[in-house]
């Protein structure tokens, strides 16, 4: 694998996960639009768009540089698998704001409300994560192909 490879697959794979809540946010409310709304949907997705690569990308740089982390410790011992790298990845887009919701709650309610901020977030951030991790490991693996040619 070459180091390039690997730089595209840290840049890359954040972007794919950053754009990913805000495609959801807009296949969920395509169901709701009605007739006369259509004319507002390329604004809706320039707005989702944008402020998901103004707010997503560098929170999912972030957890990219923990992957990629993740991924030189752990390729040593096993080569990465797509279901390895999807895992990896909802994990680690999932995990801090489980943490802090749930740390929120237990400071706020004590444990009468562990469940407080509702599941929603944490799984559209997991499916962020599985998302980036899929394209991460997509573009790692090209590399590999390259390199049996």
């Amino acid at each position: 694998m070459s180091e390039n490879r690997l730089t595209a697959a840290i840049r890359l794979a954040p972007l794919a996960a950053a754009l990913t809540p805000g495609a959801l946010l807009l296949a969920g409310s395509l169901t709701t639009i009605r007739a006369d709304e259509w004319l507002y949907l390329p604004g809706g997705i320039l707005f989702f768009g944008f402020w998901s690569l103004v707010i997503g990308y560098p929170i999912a740089l972030m957890h990219g540089l923990v992957g990629s982390w993740l991924y030189r410790w752990l390729s040593r011992y096993r080569p990465v698998r797509w279901w390895t790298a999807g895992a990896a990845g909802g994990a680690i887009g999932a995990l801090p704001v489980t943490i802090l919701q749930g740390a929120n709650a237990l400071i706020r309610d004590g444990w009468a409300n562990p469940d407080a901020g509702g599941p929603e977030l944490p799984l559209i951030l997991g499916a962020a994560g599985v998302v980036g991790g899929l394209v991460f490991w997509w573009i790692l693996r090209g590399g590999e192909r390259e390199m049996m040619a």
